[in-house]
């Protein structure tokens, strides 16, 4: 036998040859024999063991590093403690197992070390203080609830989940059921159910219930649950992806507080709704939707500045409508700042269906805006009024028929025919006849066809006519028609028929205009200028006129 063979580790620990062993610790050419000696040692259990086996733990092979830390664990002196703390962090996985299974079969001695590492932000130390179940570490378990480290709040709570203490179940439902960190709101369900905790109303119950996404038992809770579903609101998680995989939880918060209906829930989601750089739209429109299940009037005015600086939606208005008359000022203060015109006509259109949907109750304010000095806000304000349809607002429309702004008028008098107001019929006329614009004239004559005048033989009717490109009876009519025509025959609409049928009528008032109608750019217009003089004997007298 060789004099400097390898120890003989079955012979060393049969005979309890605990020095034997220790030296083998240190035999380098075979890791398999420090192993075997650590193993040895840890079955022994003998205290001289203990620092031999401490100044080995850096050994080179995590095989012996374990059996190493195992034996410490059996042997089971505090002497170890900190030399195995320190080590927590060994890279390999085997290693820091046994490492937390020896802290645990150690106890009651591992308790402080392990607190000061675990206010480092180790996750392991809570989850070994959890398997120890020491009272002094329920304190620093509580803090470590609010630890973001790499899972730190998730381990605090599976720890707390195995003390048998009032206390662990209070620190839970405070700090883990409310966690923004989604792994520790499933870790403390979960350490609350094996606690034998049963919910039974209030605050806890419904931040139990939204830990699970039980979103239809949490609005059941009523009240209580409007603060933690504000809060599940405003948490975004810490990256992107924490926020995509949050985004669906929060349209079912914003739809469990629209279940509620407590007005409790309309200053907190105001405040969320004022953050409109950090939601996206179907979070809007779930936040809008619970404030117009709620229909608050404190929501009115954050509600159009939504419907205002984003894209309105149907939720959003439908929101306004619901909310009513209250809604109304903010809805005509957006619609003087908003007006139909190119850029806004989308929020134009949001506004004009909230008011619409309010319909009557918003009239007065509208009224009131006709009087605006600026003539987009009285554009838009007859158009609103028009889709709204109440008679109230007739006296105000027809006073509008002598507005300066040339559209007021015209889509003034479009608005009293739909509304079919006899009262209308005679400042339509005076329109018809009198407007210095074609085109207002024609909406008039428009509205008084729809309001069902039956034109007489005078110059209103001959408008009329024109309007509807009947020129028989502009010819029928006679002399009253004169002025309508040339009127048409100068605005260029329509001037050919205009044309044709002043020379029909032969009144001499048609020679002047019917002269320069000859030097028109329309070679057709020219022509039946020329044809309509020569009708009536008077020779055009123009060499650019040509008949064919």
């Amino acid at each position: 036998m060789p004099l400097f063979g390898p120890p003989d580790i079955a012979k060393l620990e049969a005979k309890r040859d605990v020095n034997g062993l220790t030296k083998a610790l240190g035999y380098q050419k075979d890791p398999t024999v420090r192993r075997r000696a650590a193993d040895a040692l840890g079955g022994i259990r003998d205290l001289s063991a203990v620092e031999p086996l401490i100044a080995s733990l850096a050994d080179t092979d995590h095989d012996v590093r374990a059996a190493i830390t195992n034996a410490l664990g059996q042997i089971g002196d505090e002497r170890a403690v900190n030399p195995l703390v320190a080590k927590l962090d060994d890279k390999d996985p085997a290693v820091r197992e046994a490492i937390s299974k020896a802290l645990c079969r150690i106890g009651h001695p591992s308790v402080e070390p392990l607190l000061s590492v675990l206010k480092r932000g180790d996750r392991r130390a809570a989850e070994i203080l959890g398997e120890i179940g020491d009272p002094r570490a329920l304190a620093d378990l509580d803090i470590s609830l609010g630890d973001n480290r790499d899972g730190v709040s998730a381990a605090a709570a599976d720890a707390l989940g195995k003390f048998n203490d009032p206390r662990a179940i209070e620190f839970l439902i405070r700090g883990g059921l409310e966690s923004r960190d989604e792994d520790t709101c499933k870790a403390a369900v979960a350490a609350l159910r094996k606690l034998g905790w049963i919910p039974d109303g209030g605050r806890a119950a419904a931040a139990w219930w939204i830990a699970q996404d039980e979103w239809a038992k949490c609005t059941g809770v009523g009240a209580p649950a409007v603060e933690p579903l504000v809060e599940m609101l405003t948490n975004r998680g810490t990256d992107w992806r924490s926020w995509e995989r949050q985004a669906p939880r929060q349209y079912a918060a914003a739809r469990a507080l629209a279940g509620i209906i407590d007005p409790l829930a309309v200053e907190p989601l105001i405040a969320i709704l004022g953050r409109r750089e950090h939601l996206d739209d179907r979070l809007i429109e779930s936040i809008a939707r619970a404030l117009g299940g709620i229909a608050d009037p404190r929501a009115a005015a954050p509600l159009v500045r939504a419907l205002v600086h984003g894209d309105p939606g149907k939720t959003v208005t439908a929101a306004l409508v619901r909310i009513g008359v209250p809604a109304v000022p903010a809805l005509i203060a957006a619609l003087w700042n908003h007006p139909y015109q190119d850029g806004q006509r989308t929020v134009y259109a949001g506004v004009v269906v909230a008011l619409n949907g309010i319909g009557s109750a918003a009239v007065e304010p509208l009224v009131a805006a006709l009087g605006n000095a600026d003539e987009q806000i009285r554009r838009g304000t007859v158009a609103v009024l028009g889709q709204i349809g109440d008679q109230r607002a007739v006296e105000p429309l027809i006073a509008s028929l002598g507005d300066a702004d040339e559209q007021v008028r015209r889509d003034a008098a479009g608005v009293l025919g739909q509304f079919a107001a006899p009262r209308a019929v005679e400042p339509l006329v005076g329109l018809a006849c009198a407007d210095a614009s074609f085109k207002v004239r024609m909406k008039a004559a428009e509205a008084l066809g729809k309001i069902g005048w039956t034109p007489d033989r005078g110059p209103a009717a001959a408008v009329y006519w024109i309007t509807v490109h009947d020129w028989s009876r502009c010819l029928e009519i006679g002399a009253p028609a004169v002025e309508p025509l040339i009127a048409t025959l100068e605005e260029g609409y329509c001037a050919q028929d205009a044309a044709k049928t002043l020379g029909e009528i032969g009144d001499p008032r048609a020679v002047v205009p019917l002269t320069a109608a000859l030097t028109a750019r329309n070679e057709a217009v020219a022509r039946a200028a020329a044809a309509a003089l020569e009708r009536m004997g008077v020779s055009p007298g123009h060499n650019n006129v040509q008949k064919k």
